[in-house]
């Protein structure tokens, strides 16, 4: 998960939570310039668009990984 530079200047930051299943669950949080965290956490924020290009570029990428599991697959000996 990644801290997001949102277009008004605040920042949407991974937070965990616990349910009351004893469950994680990864949310977000907004935080502002008044929160002392902010400054740290905007050095390493990517913007909504930087995210989009991100995933992506993912999902290219694991396409050909994908793709050369099968060709791998198809071509390796039965048990």
């Amino acid at each position: 998960m990644y801290v997001i530079r949102l277009a008004n200047g605040r920042l949407r930051v991974p937070h965990s939570e616990l349910t009351e299943n004893d469950e994680i669950v990864q949310t977000y949080r907004e935080i502002g310039p008044e929160d002392e965290e902010y400054s740290a956490l905007m050095a390493e924020a990517v913007s909504e668009e930087e995210l989009v290009r991100i995933k992506e570029r993912w999902r290219r990428d694991d396409e050909a990984l994908r793709a050369s599991f099968e060709a791998w697959k198809a071509e390796a000996p039965e048990e």
